[in-house]
């Protein structure tokens, strides 16, 4: 009988698939912690003035957050809110913490870290306090 093994690049891409899906996994987990754990309703500090601003494409207070207010009023128009209101805002932030949950497990990788190591440092960079 011939005996099936794998060769190393296909060991490789097995393995790179999944620890693909455990970012995708673990990004999916922080945006529905980020959706949760927020606040339903405006939490008077910033969010009421996020809103406004969004929807005129004005800047806040400084330093004004203008890539954030851009976004957006982005995200307001590709997916369709009625208006843009504080649930178009809680979702986009749910959305932005799941892709930078992506993003720096990208880069922790790039500085040549091992996978396992990159996506518990990605982990713990949105999961512990400021």
């Amino acid at each position: 009988m011939i005996a099936c093994h794998r060769s190393p690049l296909i060991k490789r891409i097995v393995q790179r698939r999944r620890y693909l899906c455990f970012v995708l996994i673990a990004a999916a987990a922080i945006s529905a912690a980020a959706w949760f754990t927020g606040s339903s309703e405006f939490d008077f500090i910033d969010g009421p003035e996020f809103v406004l601003c969004g929807t005129n494409l004005e800047l806040p207070h400084p330093p004004g957050y203008p890539l954030f207010i851009f976004m957006l009023r982005l995200f307001s128009i590709i997916i369709p809110c009625k208006h843009l209101d504080y649930a178009c805002l809680r979702i986009t932030s749910a959305i932005f913490a799941g892709g930078g949950l992506i993003a720096a497990y990208a880069a922790i990788r790039s500085f040549r870290c091992s996978r396992a190591g990159a996506l518990t440092g990605s982990i713990l960079l949105f999961t512990l306090g400021p």
